[in-house]
Order: C-alpha cells, then sequence, then structure tokens
C-alpha cells in the first residue's frame, strides 16, 4: 500500500494516473478490513506517514468522485 501511494504520477498523463489508480484500488480491495486499522496506524506512525494517508484519502475522494457520477 505504502509503496503505491508513494509513487503517485502527479505530472504523469491521464492514462497513467488511470492505471496507478486501478493497482491503489486492488490493493484497497485486498487488505481484510480486520487489517486496515493496525495498517494504517503503522503508516501514520512512521515517517512520513502523514503524507502517505493524505495521498491515501486523495485517492478515496476520487474513488467517491467515480462512483457518484456512475
Amino acid at each position: 500500500m505504502r509503496g503505491a501511494l508513494e509513487s503517485a504520477p502527479y505530472g504523469g498523463d491521464a492514462v497513467v494516473k488511470e492505471v496507478h489508480l486501478g493497482t491503489v484500488t486492488e490493493v484497497l480491495q485486498s487488505i481484510k478490513a480486520s487489517e486496515m486499522t493496525p495498517m494504517l496506524q503503522r503508516i501514520f506512525g512512521s515517517e512520513g506517514g502523514g503524507e502517505v494517508l493524505d495521498v491515501l484519502m486523495k485517492y478515496l475522494y476520487v474513488l467517491l468522485l467515480f462512483t457518484l457520477l456512475l
């Protein structure tokens, strides 16, 4: 999860961003609900964790927007 979030394609073209969004979505779907909170706590407690979780929130907002538009 962290690796995918740390390599977000900020300057990439739309296709690259879409592929990366798909990767982040797949990773999120593969995490069991019972593992989510401990994983997020570990990320938050690590160096740069706050920034990584900010990126996660951006992806969640994009996914929510796509869901609302469909």
